[in-house]
């Protein structure tokens, strides 16, 4: 009876064959009993465990390679790029479904290895500074603002304000 030992982590068993390439598969139980009628050698073959992992973007940029990649091994795992469009940075990777593990989920550049079928997303966020003018009464007063940060208009220290009502205008191309 031969059985199978524990499987190292990212590899699954695929069968016992009469020879180590090739051959003839005999069985694809982990536990076999087998009857040969001569002195003979058989062989347990494994394989690395794959899955296909979808890699998107937030939109604001680029990723090498996007889309669905198929085959992606548990040990070896998918390098990964993610390239900012003109006006971000790259901020980190996140996985969206599935499950895996990146090398650095802060570079932009590493390996994702799946331990399932997964999504990951390269995340962005703007560098560019708009400005942001806001009249009132007698006092003009500029506010810098990043994109993506949200907007607060302060009203202190703007000369005759009692309210504001800022009509704005950004442009976050």
């Amino acid at each position: 009876t031969l059985t199978v030992g524990d499987v190292a982590t990212g590899y699954q068993f695929d069968g016992w064959y009469t020879e180590a390439t090739g051959g003839t598969q005999l069985s694809t139980d982990e536990t076999y009993t087998y009857y040969p009628t001569a002195a003979t050698t058989v062989y347990a073959r494994f394989s690395e465990k794959k899955y296909t992992v979808t890699v998107k973007n937030d939109g604001h940029g680029t990723t090498a390679p996007s889309g669905a990649q198929s085959n992606v091994g548990q040990v070896t795992g998918l390098s990964i790029k993610a390239i900012p469009a003109a006006n971000y940075e790259f901020v980190n990777w996140t996985i969206t479904s599935g499950s895996g593990s990146f090398g650095s989920e802060t570079s932009a550049s590493t390996t994702f290895k799946p331990t399932s079928a997964a999504t990951i997303q390269a995340n962005f966020r703007s560098t560019a500074t708009n400005f942001l003018t806001v009249e009132a009464g007698e006092g003009i007063k500029q506010i810098k603002t990043v994109e993506g940060s949200g907007i607060t208009v302060a009203t202190e220290g703007v000369e005759g304000a009692t309210a504001l009502t800022p009509v704005i205008d950004i442009d976050t191309n």
